[in-house]
């Protein structure tokens, strides 16, 4: 009889646990509800004689607790302002007008017809109101005295970001597209509100900067008379004569002076780091710094005598590179030639070929000893040995990279100097709703119609960090401290509201 007994408890206890199951099914969309378990617990029994006693078999199972999860739950959006939840522990008190005070998880709100805020019960939201100083009042009934406010536009945006720094700005797709995210760096979006109310993003992409500097060739008929380039008049026969071959030092001094008043940092273009001159070509060769970015052709009008036929860009690797030719080969004698601390045998009879190949062999030893080497090359083509240097090391100090050719086997180098500014350099666009390129401060470039100092367009603005710490330190051109005030960035395109006459902006 008590294993029948036994039995009848075990179906008690799990048809209750059928009840609370199904009950926290059919309350699964409830607002506010918190689900239940079911705890059980043994049944069991002594004996007079050996209490205790494994012996005894018990007497079955019962329903010791229904404890509730007051765990929270998800949080999510709805459309109803005054849907609220709890971010952790704690209930909404409730009055119900009658001095009877109840709590709930339930944060399904409404308004009654005077503004109260009301359960779905109709009982009071109860709350800490505040007084025309912002000083708390009693507990008391929350309302709500005014259901609608005038729509305001919105005047500031707050950015933080933190970029990953390990990321390889050499790697980007180019060139740039908003709409391709392996195309830029960083992303975010912000939200905004034009003056009818109405809801507007603004996306800002950023770009890292890669470690290449552009390339403008200006290919004219002839280097003769002037020309305006960057806005700054440009005299085309001192160029041409100062870098002529057999050219005197004053008349080299006076294409100097030509070439640094296009460069001057206030009144020409301070993104061009060198001007070259090719008389046999009539071109002149503008290379832009490495933290310059997204260059448009460089601006040329008002030529005097000189017609310009064409521009053409190229990209050029921002690292410094030295190009020695190999000459007097084959090799009349022995000879030991020391790079960067390492030997390297030559012998007798050596071509070019055999002598290049014979340098690059010791590309690993040279690059152990010399941290700055990114990579030591033969060129077949020309009989070179090209030895660059990382990107990062910039212009390269003379005498880093030691070299001892008692056999003249090298020749002078060819030095393209290094430029490592475009480390920590970012372009920021930013585009409303996705698609609009809006004007946040970006200058005129020197030299466009109506240019002023203090003109600006649609187009990416540059932030920089400073490669060492990582710290932000300038925007668009304004450098600040570390913890300093950051300078702020003037959104100026409109933002047009989907209802006329009215307009807004941000």
């Amino acid at each position: 009889m008590a294993g029948f007994n036994t039995a009848i408890t075990g179906l008690k206890a799990a048809s209750t646990d059928l009840d609370v199951t199904g009950n926290n099914i059919a309350n699964s969309s409830t607002v506010g509800f918190k689900a239940s378990r079911t705890e059980f617990a043994d049944i069991y029994a002594t004996a007079v004689v050996g209490a205790g006693s494994s012996n005894t078999p018990g007497s079955g199972v019962t329903v010791s607790d229904i404890a509730q999860d007051f765990s929270a739950g998800t949080i999510e959006f709805t459309n109803n302002n005054l849907d609220l939840a709890i971010n952790g522990s704690g209930f909404f008190q409730l009055d119900d007008g009658q001095g009877g005070v109840t709590y709930t998880r339930a944060g399904a709100f409404e308004l009654d017809k005077d503004g109260n805020i009301i359960s779905k019960s109709g009982k009071y939201l109860q709350g800490y109101g505040l007084d025309d100083q912002g000083n708390l009042l009693p507990v008391g009934n929350l309302s709500v005295t005014q259901k609608e406010s005038p729509p305001k536009a919105t005047e500031d945006i707050d950015l933080s970001f933190n970029i990953d720094a390990r990321k390889d700005s050499s790697l980007l797709l180019r060139p740039y597209d908003k709409d391709e995210p392996s195309s830029f760096t960083y992303s975010t979006t912000v939200r905004t509100f034009d003056s009818l109310g109405n809801e507007h993003t603004v996306k800002f992409n950023m770009v890292e900067q890669p470690p290449e500097r552009e390339v403008q060739t200006l290919d004219f008929d002839s280097l003769s008379g002037t020309v305006d380039i960057s806005g700054v008049t440009v005299d085309l026969d001192i160029l041409a004569t100062g870098r002529a071959p057999g050219a005197t030092p004053a008349e080299q001094a006076a294409a100097d002076a030509e070439i640094a008043a296009l460069m001057d940092t206030t009144t020409g273009d301070s993104r061009i780091a060198s001007v070259t001159v090719d008389t046999a070509n009539d071109d002149l060769i503008i290379t832009f710094r490495a933290s310059a970015t997204d260059i448009d052709e460089i601006q040329v009008a008002n030529p005097s005598a000189a017609t310009l036929s064409s521009i053409t860009s190229e990209q050029l690797a921002a690292n410094e590179t030295h190009t020695y030719g190999i000459g007097n080969t084959p090799l009349a004698a022995d000879s030991v030639l020391t790079i960067g601390g390492v030997e390297i045998q030559l012998d007798a009879g050596m071509t070019a070929t055999q002598v290049g190949q014979a340098i690059v062999s010791f590309q690993g030893a040279i690059k152990d000893l010399n941290p700055d080497v990114e990579s030591v090359l033969y060129n077949t083509n020309t009989d070179e040995i090209e030895i660059a240097f990382k990107a990062e090391s910039g212009n390269v100090a003379n005498g880093l990279l030691a070299l001892s050719d008692p056999g003249s086997v090298l020749g002078s180098p060819t030095i393209v100097p290094g430029d490592n500014s475009f480390q920590g350099v970012y372009r920021v666009y930013a585009y409303l709703n996705g698609d609009e390129l809006l004007d946040i401060g970006k200058t005129v470039d020197p030299g466009e119609p109506g240019y002023q100092a203090d003109q600006t367009e649609v187009g990416p603005v540059l932030i920089t960090f400073d490669p060492t710490s990582g710290m932000l330190n300038s925007i668009n051109g304004r450098q600040f401290p570390v913890g300093g005030a950051v300078p702020a960035l003037t959104i100026k395109g409109r933002i047009r509201p989907t209802a006329k006459p009215k307009s807004g902006s941000i």
